[in-house]
């Protein structure tokens, strides 16, 4: 539906990262990673936790700009 594409995120770990936040400012209290994770779902699975699960909980943007996106 047209509400779920609206929720869907993609991109770079620090677009990720900013969706994320965004969403988490606006109250949400849930979040859920899952497929389609992009064409290397292993890839994908590592920045997640490498890079934009750790800058979530810190509360700011991730440091990996030039990292592959899902």
């Amino acid at each position: 539906s047209q509400a779920i594409l609206r929720l869907a995120i993609a991109g770079t770990p620090v677009r990720v990262t900013e969706r994320c936040a965004a969403l988490l400012r606006s109250g949400v209290r849930h979040l859920s990673f899952g497929p389609p994770l992009g064409p290397d779902v292993l890839q994908a699975v590592d920045i997640l936790g490498a890079s934009v699960l750790p800058a979530l909980r810190r509360g700011m943007p991730t440091d990996h700009e030039g990292s592959a996106g899902f």
